[in-house]
């Protein structure tokens, strides 16, 4: 706009010039429009400049500011995994430590104490290192070398591992390999996981896991002969796990496993009169008759499945000096 008035007025005056050149006026007053021409020429080019910078300073401000970003998030992810990595070591030194508390260097074993101590601090955050507890676990848990206590705790803290069945397999089939160790060699204490401690419990668990802990129930009490010493509050608890997946368990196999265990219990306390008669429910006899008929008249029907109890029904049966029953598949048809 500014050069546009510039060219018209020099225009003008080439046009006019020697008509109003000697015209005081006419000049004073161009030379005036010229100046002011000037200097908003001046100040529109300091407007410009003022601009660019200004444009060029946010842009240098911004790239600052993406640098700074990216430098701090670098920065993190470093703080971040280098507290990864501090976790991991400390972890995989408390698990060396807690593990050397299995054996001593000379490969001789350590106290109770320490063997306990090491696998509570497996078992337990931060590290939970679950499985290789268990496998340490099944390799030195002894009536004289881990008390059942301890290592029920930890098989209840893999059973609660809902997240992850592998873990939870693992614990029941640990619970099954150990089971001659839950019941106290006197035959007056029985350590159980808490977290299957009731049939309502244990029904929340997948068929391999309850099919594991129905053997364990069995198991424990194959080597252990009912005498005058049993506490009646080990078998009855056994007992009323027994009645119980025979009544609720959706899992054919499984009621049919149990009820094969409570026909050899059942068996034994019939034979024995001076024993309790009530094992499993207490006084309440009608209940308890009622029941037995419920699990002898399933036996008595044609198997059409296989019981996945069958060989440790036959070890009880075997340890506690009773009949051997084998459940055959008939057909009446001949």
């Amino acid at each position: 706009m500014i050069a546009f008035v510039a060219v018209v007025s020099v225009a003008g005056f080439a046009l006019h010039g020697e008509q109003h050149l000697s015209n005081t006026k006419f000049v004073a007053g161009l030379l005036t429009l010229l100046g002011a021409l000037a200097s908003a020429a001046v100040t529109a080019f300091g407007l410009l400049l003022k601009n660019s910078i200004e444009r060029r300073t946010a842009r240098l401000a911004e790239a600052s500011e993406r640098s700074r970003q990216q430098l701090a998030e670098q920065s993190e992810k470093s703080r971040q995994q280098e507290a990864r990595d501090t976790e991991s070591r400390l972890r995989l030194e408390t698990t060396i430590k807690a593990v050397e508390l299995m054996a001593t260097t000379d490969g001789t074993s350590t106290s109770t104490l320490a063997k306990e101590g090491g696998l509570i601090v497996l078992a337990s955050p931060p590290l939970q290192q679950l499985d290789l507890a268990l496998a340490l676990l099944d390799e030195h848990w002894t009536h004289d070398t881990i008390s059942p206590a301890v290592a029920v705790w930890i098989i209840d803290q893999a059973l609660t591992q809902t997240a992850t069945p592998y873990l939870q397999g693992e614990g029941a089939s640990l619970l099954r390999h150990k089971a001659r160790l839950l019941i106290t060699p006197d035959g007056r204490g029985f350590q159980w996981p808490f977290v299957i401690s009731t049939v309502e419990r244990l029904l929340a668990f997948p068929d391999i896991v309850r099919t594991r802990v129905l053997l364990a129930l069995i198991e424990a009490v194959v080597y252990h002969p009912p005498r005058t010493t049993f506490d009646s509050d080990v078998i009855s608890h056994i007992g009323d796990q027994l009645y119980g997946l025979f009544e609720s368990d959706p899992n054919p196999q499984v009621r049919g496993s149990a009820a094969l265990a409570v026909d050899a219990i059942a068996e034994w306390f019939e034979a024995n009169p001076d024993a309790d008669p009530y094992f499993m429910i207490g006084a309440n006899s009608t209940q308890h008759t009622r029941m037995l008929d419920e699990v002898r008249g399933m036996l008595s029907c044609r198997i059409e499945y296989v019981f996945r109890a069958e060989e440790a029904v036959e070890r009880l049966r075997r340890e506690w000096g009773l009949p051997i029953k084998k459940m055959v598949d008939t057909d009446d048809g001949g």
